[in-house]
């Protein structure tokens, strides 16, 4: 399959997967309990494909090592901290922006360095855009909370870049994309169940949370599968990323429709900026 249809896809999962999030923000849902459903029902859903699909689930003790730390340290926290950006943030739709951005930018990079991956003037070019736009949205963030936001931003941006790199090294190896992604979440799932625990945070379902639950979890398996099967089909991984972004772009104007989020006239322009410099890097 041709890296830009899964890249539209990619947009599609990733605007619905963020539009829960944000009335998940709005109910006032645990951001732990958020991370969970991210990760839980996704295990699931991973599990049954790699069984139908006839995939073994027997791997290298070295890879599942690095896997582990992966999953833990760079994907679980980069995801915490993405969270918690989201939820100091005016408008969620900023701090993502940041975030994807900017871990397209560290992978894009790197990736012809690591992976002999293809990198021109063109993309270069582009990402010299995105930079740009990104500063002109950050020196807006005035406000404590909202530095504090764009900080966060910052160091999930390079813990799911590194992730990144990982998971992309994993698929060199030989490593089947949906086998890698299924121990992701699955070691990020029994990371939340601990972390819940420890917290005593408790999940108190109810009808309203099951079917949010189940929003956010589908849309969530569909977008990370997505994306691992974009790194390992695209001409550079960051190119994938860049279609994160561009999701993220769309979803800061969405937010403004859908929940009356800030939206300024310099931010909206910035992130039109982002979108556009996207597509420079498309074509």
């Amino acid at each position: 399959m041709n890296w830009i249809y899964i890249a539209i896809l990619l947009i599609i999962s990733s605007t619905i997967m963020y539009t829960t999030l944000r009335y998940a923000k709005k109910i006032n849902l645990a951001i732990e309990i958020q991370n969970l459903y991210i990760f839980l029902i996704p295990t699931g859903i991973y599990f049954i494909y790699n069984i139908l699909t006839k995939n073994s689930f027997f791997i290298d003790i070295r890879y599942l090592i690095i896997i582990i730390i992966s999953a833990v340290f760079f994907n679980y926290l980069g995801n915490i901290l993405s969270l918690k950006s989201i939820d100091l943030s005016k408008n969620s739709g900023y701090s993502l922006i940041i975030t994807k951005s900017i871990a397209t930018i560290f992978v894009t990079i790197i990736s012809p360095i690591l992976f002999s991956s293809s990198l021109n003037f063109k993309s270069l070019f582009a990402i010299i855009l995105i930079i740009i736009f990104v500063f002109f949205i950050s020196v807006t963030d005035i406000k404590v909370k909202e530095k504090k936001s764009f900080l966060y931003a910052i160091l999930s941006a390079f813990f799911l870049g590194f992730h990144t790199i990982i998971v992309v090294f994993l698929q060199k190896e030989g490593l089947s994309p949906s086998i890698i992604v299924f121990y992701v979440m699955l070691i990020i799932s029994i990371t939340s169940l601990i972390k819940l625990y420890i917290n005593k945070i408790k999940l108190e379902p109810s009808k309203k949370n099951i079917i949010l639950m189940m929003n956010i979890g589908v849309s969530s398996a569909v977008f990370n599968l997505l994306f691992i099967i974009g790194f390992k089909i695209s001409p550079n991984p960051g190119y994938i990323n860049a279609a994160s972004v561009s999701a993220i772009g769309l979803l800061t104007i969405t937010n403004y429709f859908i929940f009356k989020d800030n939206l300024s006239i310099k931010r909206f322009i910035c992130a039109l900026g982002i979108i556009s410099s996207l597509i420079i890097l498309f074509i």
